[in-house]
């Protein structure tokens, strides 16, 4: 289980991964309480991830993206996206639930932290 947060409605939530023979599928995802949200043990690092056609998405905004921030490292959900002009072009910005950082989108998380204690 990945822990991750919804930012759009700050909601915690995780997200199930199961072992593949090419790395790690996203699954189902669940609402986590803020007393599962502060517990885990545990943990370790999962790498080569892939969201298959089960995964659920946030299960407060529905939004099928997530996004690792660079400040915090925290995993959340994309549904807080909104697209701006920028001297690069079009850009998508994200807020992290976590820190409040606003980015743009850019690159690919390569390991998340996975909980085995929910």
């Amino acid at each position: 289980m990945v822990k991750a947060k919804c930012s759009l409605h700050n909601h915690d939530f995780g997200i199930e991964f199961r072992k593949s023979d090419n790395g790690w599928l996203a699954g189902r995802t669940i609402r986590l309480s803020t007393l599962q949200a502060t517990r885990g043990f545990g943990e370790e690092a999962i790498g080569n991830i892939q969201f298959d056609t089960h995964y659920g998405g946030c299960p407060s905004c529905r939004n099928q993206g997530v996004f690792k921030c660079g400040p915090c490292q925290a995993l959340n959900c994309q549904g807080s996206a909104v697209q701006k002009r920028t001297e690069l072009g079009e850009q998508i910005y994200v807020t992290c639930a976590h820190c409040g950082q606003v980015s743009p989108i850019e690159g690919i998380f390569q390991e998340l932290k996975s909980f085995s204690d929910i």
